[in-house]
């Protein structure tokens, strides 16, 4: 019983962390940007690398958030999808050892696969439609809604 609890407060958790995403169609999703920072995070695992590789990408970043805001972001906010694709995915660390891994499938639409410690996966989708956000299921049933 705790242990689908502590399942429930991981995909709460990521529904949460996902909010603010979903929400932002009106200020634009800025993928270009979020590349560039997705690339430079990944760039090593080592963060003395990632850091010294960030001082000179800093420098490029404001000017690639001027390109994001003005074209980019005006061409999604005039034809509703950034010619920017973005596939950045972020993981959760949840409760007792389970992961939740999101990957952004698309503006709408979020895919979310939890690990948990045994091994065992759960997959669920984020899909925003309209003003809501929907929990979905492998099988396409909505198991939660929220508003935004």
């Amino acid at each position: 019983m705790a242990r689908n609890k502590n399942l429930s407060k991981l995909l709460a958790s990521v529904v949460l962390a996902a909010f603010v995403p979903l929400s932002t169609g009106c200020w634009g999703s800025y993928n270009l940007t979020r590349n560039l920072y997705t690339w430079n995070k990944n760039i090593s695992d080592n963060k003395w690398i990632v850091w010294l590789i960030h001082i000179p990408v800093s420098f490029v970043g404001g000017f690639v958030i001027g390109i994001d805001a003005v074209i980019f972001n005006s061409i999604e906010f005039w034809s509703g999808k950034n010619p920017i694709n973005v596939g950045d995915s972020r993981s959760f660390d949840g409760p007792d050892g389970a992961l939740a891994h999101v990957t952004r499938r698309s503006d709408d639409v979020y895919d979310v696969v939890v690990t948990e410690p045994d091994g065992a996966t759960h997959k669920v989708q984020l899909v925003r439609d309209g003003s809501v956000v929907n929990l979905v299921d492998a099988q396409g049933r909505t198991l939660a809604q929220r508003p935004l």
